[in-house]
């Protein structure tokens, strides 16, 4: 692709990004990229097929253990279809968020060896497992290792992995999700086995869905998969995610990455929030659309439910942060009953609102224990923070934006005053710390916003992490008329002129923009906004989505 084609405000976002010769514009603007590795460069990858080969001459039992997110479930779904071609003689095992928690567990691997398991294969997750592994092999059992986590050599567990992070890896993308490590799996076994080429492609829906889901960068191997992965949605050849999209009210023909971030996703990790994840592996693995449609009806029923429970969450706690801690640097909410499968999503809508770091804590199962999750805005590591007081917890992990624990009650009582003093010692170094930084990609005026621009950004698609959608500084948006919008008319859509294609339409959907709701017909505004296209009633319009008002006249 000729890049001097392209919008000016474009090519510049597009060198921003690195895209900044043909070749590389050509392939990140392309349908059908070509960015992927030979499986076969991953560290272990030749044994862990030799184990799994013999594995399936010798009529072992074979057990995916995976983890209750979107990424865990699909990827357990994936290996369990394509060792399927090869094998009846593979089971899975997810364990339950609530009795069990996240990994490999002692109980767990007592259940898969009365089951006759002699080759346990995680998912997304088992790179921290050293005890759990250990037992494992004292049972008689093997284990093979497939993660995506960052590996801490003490908690290494004495097994082959796959896991584009460890140390010794020269494998040359390091950001593959768990699915999408355990794609790379399957296209190993297939160059093993003989498998079909089409038996391989029919997975990639599932790898593209995570991939999104898991918020790991778009870019590079990441970027084919989740274009591959959306092309095999539009296909229609999934029955499971052909209902769960019925449900969601969203056309197989128009998904996009958005509408997995918000629209898939959340379907399928609603069993793993409120049930057992086994309902999002049911679907995925449904064969017809009579039985997918039966488990999709389910996960809307519990994404319904999950909504309620995480906005009432929500309420509670702003009700209590105004009332008694808004000044707080670092916002600390704890409620005994708040629902342990939704805690984190709240704590990340908190932390948008307030931004500032946010946890919540709430009864744990054990007497005397507090149970927390935590969610951090850019710039601060919450991880590191707590991890420098690693003896106030009994357990521990996470990275820079997010972390879970259980304290005790007595330690958790201290927390508050640690962490406080922690950020304020952070705001004295950048006094800006706490500031919202929403960040210009191009400066374009009124006259610029066309539907030529708004389509070559939707050719930046796949948009997530590490490939964000642009966002544009916009002068001279002079306002005509103002309507609210929403059940309870919290949002706003602006009727303004400045394109040279007549009226634009401007819309705000975050009610935490500063002054959005005192904008009057005759203000003319500057503005940081995405600008998009919307779908209505089969009518297209260029339509701007506010991200910031910054200024006034």
């Amino acid at each position: 692709m000729d890049i001097r084609k392209l919008n000016p405000a474009i090519r510049k976002i597009l060198a921003d990004r690195g895209i900044d010769t043909d070749r590389k514009a050509e392939e990140y603007l392309s349908p059908i990229p070509q960015s992927t590795y030979d499986p076969f460069l991953m560290k272990n990858m030749d044994e862990v097929c030799n184990r799994i080969e013999k594995a399936v001459k010798d009529r072992e039992r074979i057990c995916i253990y995976g983890d209750y997110d979107v990424d865990g479930v699909t990827s357990t779904v994936l290996l369990l279809e394509f060792l399927g071609y090869v094998t009846d003689n593979v089971t899975y095992y997810i364990p339950s968020r609530f009795e069990e928690g996240y990994g490999l567990n002692m109980n767990a691997c007592d259940k898969m060896h009365d089951d006759g398991v002699s080759l346990v294969i995680t998912v997304d997750n088992g790179c921290a497992a050293k005890a759990e592994v250990s037992y494992i092999k004292e049972l008689g059992m093997d284990v093979i290792v497939t993660d995506h986590h960052k590996i801490d050599p003490d908690r290494k567990p004495d097994c082959l992995i796959i896991d584009a992070k460890q140390e010794g890896e020269t494998y040359p993308y390091r950001d593959l999700c768990g699915c999408g490590t355990a794609f790379k799996i399957a296209q190993a076994l297939r160059d093993r086995f003989g498998i079909p080429k089409k038996a391989l492609n029919h997975c990639l829906d599932l790898a593209g869905i995570a991939t999104v889901a898991d918020v790991v960068p778009l870019t590079d191997e990441n970027r084919t998969l989740v274009k591959y992965g959306i092309d095999r949605i539009k296909k229609q050849e999934r029955p499971g995610i052909n209902a769960l999209l019925g449900a969601a009210s969203v056309n197989p023909l128009r998904v996009n990455s958005y509408e997995i971030a918000f629209g898939i996703g959340p379907r399928i990790n609603s069993a793993g929030r409120l049930r057992t994840a086994d309902t999002g592996v049911a679907l995925l693995s449904a064969s017809d659309p009579e039985t997918a449609s039966v488990y999709a009806g389910k996960l809307e029923e519990l994404n319904r439910e999950r909504r309620a429970i995480q906005d009432s969450i929500y309420k509670d706690a702003v009700d209590y942060i105004d009332g008694n801690c808004r000044d707080d640097l670092f916002i600390i909410y704890e409620n005994d009953d708040a629902h342990e499968g939704v805690m984190g999503i709240a704590a990340g809508k908190l932390k948008e609102k307030y931004n500032k770091p946010v946890i919540i804590m709430a009864s744990a199962n054990e007497p005397g224990f507090l149970k927390g999750t935590g969610r951090s805005i850019e710039g601060v590591d919450i991880f590191n923070l707590l991890n420098a007081h690693i003896e106030l917890f009994e357990r521990f992990g996470g990275h820079a934006a997010a972390c879970g624990f259980t304290i005790s009650r007595e330690n958790g009582q201290n927390l508050r005053e640690i962490l406080n003093r922690d950020m304020k010692r952070l705001v004295d170094e950048d006094p800006d710390l706490l500031k919202k930084k929403i960040k210009s990609d191009a400066m374009i005026t009124a006259g610029d916003v066309t539907f030529e621009l708004a389509r070559e950004v939707d050719l930046m698609e796949p948009f997530g992490s590490g490939n964000e959608r642009p966002v544009f500084f916009i002068e001279g948006l002079s306002v005509i008329r103002v309507f609210t919008m929403g059940n309870e008319r919290q949002y706003r859509k602006y009727i303004c002129s400045g394109s040279e294609s007549g009226s634009i339409d401007a819309v705000v959907f975050d009610t935490d923009i500063e002054g959005y709701d005192i904008v009057t017909a005759g203000d003319t505004l500057d503005v940081m906004a995405e600008v998009t296209i919307n779908s209505w009633n089969g009518r297209d319009s260029v339509q701007l989505v506010i991200r910031e008002i910054s200024a006034r006249y």
